[in-house]
């Protein structure tokens, strides 16, 4: 009798704590849409409808566990509205805010879930450091990926350098990035990073170590000095100012010359050979083979035309006779 009455309360409790954090997250986004300047932009967010049915809102077992919302001008502000009412969801475990004109500082404490994933606020008009995009990730400690590209993160940097286990993909491309000591907490700090897109900023420095990615996007910027040697899937060093050989170890003479085009002091393969620089094994293959081929194509031609002439003048000895 005993052990069914603790049973039931159990079970009690367990429906109480449930419901309470469904209870939870309906406060949360009804706050969030009453913080935003026009709140009727989320017009199916309200109490008499299913919270699972609000616009954008994905649930597992009755809670949030994901909300995208793309293109819709929400104007909210991060820190006093997304950063108040919706990383704190207790399930949730991922966020996307793609162009929906978010603005403020992403400067400061955030209060995040932890078992927040992935977060995408690219396209809005936020500010801030790319410290401050660290600081960001620090506070949620199971975030893999953060995507701040097309906003207007910074390059003002203060010696803040946290460690970061779990980020796999950071993407900051378009942005105002200028110097490389901006990125230092990147190359030392987050071990399993495997995409960074740096695209289009205007880093001017060299490339650091870099040991740990697969991906490196860095087109349309200032970056100079020579390439060490990388090991990747997939680059993208274009319309930079990069001299140098292209270091033979590795995976960078695999790429395509497109990777590395618009460099105008870079050489090797896949490029040109250096100019007054020795010639790889690779080249010089290349080329021998190059010119077997060339060589037999022109005995080939000499074959056929000689042949020609040679029946030519049969039949015209034949005519003559």
């Amino acid at each position: 009798m005993v052990t069914h009455a603790l049973f039931c309360l159990l079970q009690y409790i367990l429906l109480f704590c449930t419901l309470s954090a469904k209870a939870g997250d309906v406060d949360l986004l009804i706050s969030f849409k009453n913080s935003l300047p026009y709140p009727n932009i989320l017009s199916n967010w309200n109490r008499t409808n299913a919270m699972c049915e609000f616009q954008g809102i994905t649930c597992k077992s009755g809670h949030v566990s994901s909300l995208t919302i793309r293109g819709l001008p929400l104007r909210a502000d991060f820190m006093n509205s997304v950063s108040a009412y919706i990383l704190p969801l207790m399930n949730l475990e991922t966020l996307t805010l793609h162009s929906t004109n978010l603005t403020g500082s992403i400067s400061g404490p955030v209060n995040c879930t932890v078992r927040l994933k992935e977060l995408d606020i690219s396209s809005n008009n936020l500010k801030g450091s790319v410290s401050n995009a660290a600081s960001l990730a620090d506070s949620c400690p199971s975030l893999q990926s953060l995507n701040l590209s097309d906003n207007f993160i910074g390059h003002a940097f203060y010696s803040f350098s946290p460690v970061l286990p779990h980020l796999k993909m950071l993407d900051l491309s378009y942005n105002k990035i200028r110097t490389n000591k901006d990125l230092e907490w990147l190359f030392s700090k987050v071990g399993l990073l495997k995409y960074l897109d740096l695209s289009n900023n205007n880093i001017q420095d060299s490339l650091g170590s870099l040991t740990n990615l697969q991906y490196l996007i860095m087109w349309q910027n200032n970056l100079n000095g020579e390439i060490s040697g990388l090991s990747l899937s997939d680059l993208d060093l274009s319309n930079n100012r990069l001299s140098g050989p292209i270091p033979e170890l590795g995976s960078l003479a695999t790429f395509s010359a497109y990777a590395f085009e618009n460099n105008s002091g870079l050489c090797g393969l896949p490029l040109p050979p250096c100019n007054g620089g020795s010639i790889s094994k690779g080249d010089v293959l290349q080329q021998s083979s190059t010119n077997h081929e060339s060589s037999q194509g022109w005995w080939i031609t000499l074959v056929l035309l000689f042949t020609f002439f040679l029946i030519i003048g049969f039949v015209i000895g034949q005519f003559i006779k």
